[in-house]
């Protein structure tokens, strides 16, 4: 049974009014394939993408037969679906398997992914080769595209099940003008298209159309779009505009200047989100500006709207665009499918914070689905990860520092404690375990960086293991004495603040294994050597002889050692590693016997 569709083509938009809804009460159920990269050479020649049609694919198959597909698994329930993947996610040939696994989906989806470069006869020999495909533009109005003409397209699949499903081409109507400008006989299309679904309205866009620029007698698509809905009376109904990017510059300006637009300027009186989906292009950046927008593959609504900010998820890290608009961003910034709702809903005090919620993610691979990792949907493991490959290593520094840093990696992606949250938390506060938003670190990024480092050096050696204890202090323990050894690098506090805190835990009655701290305050050094009790530590405590048996007493042992001092170490890259590994060991040692 073929689906109900009207086509109309105004002010260059082809409108395609369809009989089918999205929304699930007020939210659509959003999967964003952010795929790998593609080789510039592959998309020229139109070449097939294996990696992203295994994906594809594997979504809608039974794993194992009979228990529901992979996507049932992303998104339980059934409930319509909005697939979205980047421009130039698939060659012309790939369309035969992804259609045949739409069509087996048994909930109701849109599915939207950018192909090419394909050539004008590729194109109109696919529409005319079977029934259900349409053009997103009046192919008599129109005529033939020209056989070797070459066009960046994209296709729109809307499927219901046992209801019908079409396949739509529509083309690109803007061309990136820094390389597709430059390939021969390139050609852009004439028509936006616009999906008017029962309750919603959805235009997908192919990059470079959504940072395209005003010119005088040349309207831009965002400026077809408004008009179209300006003319259009479902002022109660939302509007989701998608782009599929291929961007390797995700923290450009002018994507932060069309994301203001799109969200703020396409229509003031219907609720709108904007949603993008780019190739995986931007692994690690030192320099937070550039790293905080990862591959920029996500959801964005206006700052009128979400003005208290954004809530983040495991997988999902909020986004602004000072005073124009919120966002929430795929964490990871490679090859990854994100899933969760994206809601229309007007914000509440318990909505209010909430835009899209990734609630699963799954790398992708060269052969499609890859293994879930919990270390992607914990927003502390994932980001202290990222750390540990977006801190410079000097040339000149130790190899024992790159081996320790794979270390922290390893434990990062397992279950052993201490977990990610405590670790975040232990070198930046110590033993007072104060919570650390993960998604504030910018303030803090180079003490961060020296903490990080200095558990780097000593983790991974011999005779040096993870605590391995939920309520235990610290990051590490000598295997021989059991001796716990924290890293802390303080952004508040001074060193002797450090030792009146460390005084205080000393004088907690639970039991507790001896303690190395490793560390230095801000702007004052930790003072070396055991820690001993003090009155400073707590003025409640009146003068008494030191002989007083009532005076405070430490009931845990601990030792203080200069952060620099492992500095010192692993920043000389001179002496051969088996030293430097000497000499670290040898520090523990010496600090050991001390909290004996």
């Amino acid at each position: 049974m073929p689906l109900p569709i009207r086509i109309s083509h105004e002010g260059g938009i082809a409108t395609f009014d369809i009989g089918v809804s999205l929304l699930d009460r007020r939210d659509v159920q959003l999967c964003l394939v952010q795929a790998g990269p593609v080789d510039i050479g592959v998309i020229e020649r139109d070449g097939p993408r294996p990696a992203v049609v295994a994906a594809l694919t594997q979504l809608f198959a039974q794993i194992p037969p009979g228990n529901g597909t992979a996507l049932d698994h992303l998104l339980p329930g059934r409930a319509p679906t909005l697939i979205l993947a980047p421009e130039y996610a698939l060659g012309s040939q790939d369309w035969a398997a992804v259609d045949a696994a739409v069509r087996s989906s048994r909930r109701t989806l849109v599915l939207i992914a950018g192909f090419g470069v394909a050539s004008g006869r590729t194109i109109e020999a696919w529409l005319d080769a079977g029934n259900d495909r349409y053009a997103a533009w009046d192919r008599e109005d129109v005529g033939p595209l020209g056989d070797d003409n070459r066009y960046g397209a994209a296709w729109c699949w809307v499927h219901r099940p046992g209801g019908g499903t079409a396949c739509i081409v529509f083309l690109k109507t803007f061309l990136e003008q820094a390389h597709e400008t430059r390939i021969a006989r390139m050609r852009r299309g004439r028509s936006v298209l616009r999906l008017r679904l029962d309750d919603i309205d959805l235009f997908p866009l192919i990059c470079a159309e959504v940072v395209q620029a005003e010119a005088p007698g040349a309207p831009t698509t965002r400026e077809r779009i408004r008009a179209v809905l300006q003319a259009d009376g479902r002022d109660a109904l939302p509007v989701l505009v998608t782009a599929s990017l291929l961007q390797d510059a995700p923290a450009n300006k002018n994507w932060r200047r069309a994301i203001d637009r799109f969200v703020n300027e396409v229509s003031a009186t219907r609720c709108v989100r904007f949603v993008t989906c780019n190739q995986a292009c931007c692994p690690y950046d030192s320099d937070e500006e550039v790293d905080r927008w990862r591959s920029l593959s996500g959801a964005f609504g206006p700052f009128a709207t979400y003005h208290r900010g954004l809530r983040a998820s495991g997988g999902g890290r909020p986004i602004s665009v000072p005073g124009t608009a919120e966002g929430v961003l795929v964490r990871g910034s490679g090859p990854t499918i994100a899933a969760g709702p994206l809601t229309f809903l007007e914000p509440s005090p318990v909505t209010a914070l909430d835009l899209w919620n990734i609630e699963y993610t799954l790398p992708l691979t060269e052969e499609g689905l890859g293994t879930r990792r919990a270390i992607d949907e914990i927003a502390e493991a994932h980001e202290l990860e990222r750390l540990t490959r977006r801190l410079p290593v000097e040339p000149g520094w130790n190899r024992r520092l790159t081996e320790g840093l794979e270390a922290v990696r390893h434990h990062l992606a397992g279950t052993a404690h201490p977990l990610a949250k405590s670790l975040l938390s232990s070198l930046l506060s110590g033993t007072a375990g104060t919570r650390i938003d993960p998604d504030a670190l910018e303030p803090h990024l180079e003490i961060l960086g020296e903490a990080l480092h200095g558990l780097a050096a000593l983790a991974g050696l011999a005779g040096l293991d993870w605590h391995g204890i939920e309520e235990g202090h610290g990051q590490l323990r000598l295997d021989g004495s059991g001796t716990h050894v924290l890293v802390w690098r303080d952004p508040r506090l001074g060193g002797l603040e450090m030792l009146r805190c460390l005084e205080a835990w000393a004088r907690a009655s639970q039991p507790h294994p001896r303690l190395i701290v490793v560390g230095t305050g801000r702007r004052q050094n930790l003072p070396e050597g055991p820690v001993m009790g003090d009155r400073r530590s707590d003025v409640t405590e009146p003068p008494a002889d030191p002989n007083d048996f009532s005076l405070p007493r430490t009931h845990r042992a601990v030792t203080c050692v200069g952060l620099q001092r492992v500095a010192d170490i692993y920043m000389d890259g001179t002496i051969p590693i088996a030293d430097a590994v000497a000499a670290l060991l040898d520090l523990l040692a010496a600090a050991d016997r001390e909290a004996a």
